[in-house]
């Protein structure tokens, strides 16, 4: 798919599997990939479906969809490129179960503001460079097990952050030099959950250091 000439009322799009290749549709190719930039600026796409068959989405694909609130991805999806997603409504992440996906782009749901929790399949190793960078509203973020290395800058500005699990897998050493949570001023260590022993363990000990311990905040509140 390589561009798009929808309605401008809101709107709900399921991709679809096949297209035709001649004038009476007696002909069709699959759909494998969504072209750079093919749905940017659609501010009129509420919901999207990405079908089975589905392998890219490429850069800034859909960035500026500012009502979209909901994707749906499919099991065959490999990449999602830069900024793909960038500035869109999104309200939450439907990943499947099991995927071909391995990596989640820089920038690929940066400033996603509507987003509250982030859960990331552990068959997702890494996550890009600000990928979820301003997601502001973000109170809950898991990395399940499988999840091995963190951006710089990846979740900063997460302001409402809360809670956060991190994996045994997980692989980052220096929150000073990632700046992966830099700016949640509200995530405590009791609301940090890790496997004992871990590095994750090793890298919370030194996160902690960058955030207010919660007695003190209620201090500087007074």
């Amino acid at each position: 798919i390589t561009g798009y000439n929808g309605p401008t009322a809101p709107h709900d799009i399921t991709i679809p599997s096949t297209v035709p290749t001649n004038a009476d549709g007696s002909e069709t190719k699959k759909v494998v990939s969504i072209a750079e930039t093919a749905f940017y600026g659609t501010s009129s796409i509420r919901s999207l479906v990405l079908p089975e068959g589905i392998t890219t989405v490429e850069n800034y694909a859909f960035a500026q969809c500012v009502q979209l609130a909901s994707v749906t991805f499919p099991s065959t999806l490999e990449s999602i490129g830069t900024a793909a997603f960038q500035n869109t409504g999104i309200t939450e992440l439907n990943f499947p179960e099991t995927c071909a996906l391995t990596e989640i782009s820089a920038w690929a749901f940066s400033n996603c503001t509507a987003l509250t929790e982030i859960t990331i399949p552990g068959y997702i190793e890494t996550i890009g460079d600000a990928a979820f960078f301003g997601c502001v509203g973000v109170e809950s973020i898991v990395l399940e097990e499988g999840v091995v290395n963190v951006g710089k800058q990846a979740f900063q500005q997460t302001l409402a952050l809360k809670s956060l699990t991190l994996p045994a897998t997980f692989a980052n050493e220096n929150p000073m030099e990632d700046l992966a949570f830099s700016g949640s001023q509200i995530l405590y260590r009791e609301n940090i959950t890790f496997p004992e022993g871990s590095n994750a363990e090793a890298y919370v000990d030194q996160l902690v250091l960058a955030i207010p311990p919660a007695e003190d905040a209620g201090e500087a509140g007074e």
